[in-house]
């Protein structure tokens, strides 16, 4: 049987807020929250705390050829959108977008 999360276009969990996973009537209930941008450190900090037999150490999706800042994808109209529907996690999760765009790159995503 094929499902959503058989078809490639499925986003499904992506499309919501990441604290709608966690809130429990306003009030998180989670006692340890892992950053994708502290992978190695937090996995680490699990292994420990779990004393895991085979300890997870590794991300297997890892995309090794992207090597640009990921603000440099965004425009001006995608930050806005991001900002717009991710407002919730942004702020629960104190998150802010960085932005290491230089002149010309600024201005050409400035008018897209």
């Amino acid at each position: 049987m094929l499902t959503n999360r058989d078809v490639k276009e499925y986003r499904g969990d992506h499309l919501l807020a990441q604290t709608d996973f966690f809130d429990l009537e306003g009030d998180y209930k989670i006692d340890f929250l892992g950053r994708f941008e502290n992978l190695q450190q937090d996995l680490k900090k699990l292994n420990k705390q779990f004393s895991f037999s085979s300890p997870f150490e590794h991300h297997a999706k890892k995309n090794d050829k992207r090597l640009n800042h990921y603000s440099l994808f965004y425009t001006t109209n995608r930050r806005k959108l991001v900002e717009r529907n991710y407002e919730k996690d942004l702020s629960a999760l104190n998150y802010s977008f960085e932005d290491q765009k230089k002149g010309f790159q600024k201005l050409k995503n400035l008018l897209l």
